[in-house]
């Protein structure tokens, strides 16, 4: 049976409280009437940037990013804002706040899974990543990539995608059985 993660890194955890903390905020403020739905827009897509490129760091180990850590967060930002665009005008269409409409809006938080692993895994050439959106949890996958080093300098790893505990989505119990693991050799997935 392949390994179980027990839990998301903590330094990722609270980065995520932080983010849910602050979209709450938003998302409060415009379902009181104390903002318009651009103005939350606005704030939201702020936050995800501002917490997308902290979650790379976090993930990385370091504050700086090269051209090709930029690129990455930026189309991983600009696939939440996508997402965004269009919540944004569904709310616009009706007239009052609906339930539910603040829980969706929690999800932006976890989005930034995806970040974070990139910083993480060190960018490996990695066929998914934990919460891009590409399981059927989406941004609710809790599982998490396993790196060993075989040589750094000749690009040699194996990368075990690891299940999480509390995840049982099938997308995931089949990479955690087929990625286990899986190889990069010469910086190139084989």
């Amino acid at each position: 049976m392949p390994p179980v993660a027990k839990a998301q890194p903590k330094p990722l955890e609270r980065l995520i409280a932080r983010l849910t903390e602050a979209i709450d905020q938003a998302t409060g403020d415009l379902a009181d009437g104390d903002i318009a739905v651009q103005a939350w827009r606005d704030i939201v897509a702020k936050d995800l940037a501002t917490y997308h490129a902290a979650a790379y760091f976090t993930g990385a180990g370091t504050r700086e990013m090269d051209d090709q850590a930029r690129a990455t967060v930026a189309k991983q930002v600009q696939k939440q804002l996508d997402f965004l665009d269009n919540f944004a005008l569904e709310i616009q269409k009706t007239d009052e706040f609906e339930a539910g409409w603040d829980a969706r809006a929690a999800m932006y938080a976890e989005s930034i899974k995806a970040p974070y692993w990139s910083g993480r895994t060190k960018l490996l050439p990695l066929p998914a990543l934990p919460g891009d959106g590409t399981t059927q949890c989406k941004t609710h996958c809790h599982c998490l990539w396993s790196i060993d080093t075989l040589d750094e300098d000749a690009g040699d790893y194996d990368a075990r995608w690891i299940r999480g505990v509390s995840d049982s989505c099938q997308t995931c119990v089949q990479r955690a059985q087929d990625w286990a693991p899986l190889r990069i050799r010469g910086g190139v997935l084989q």
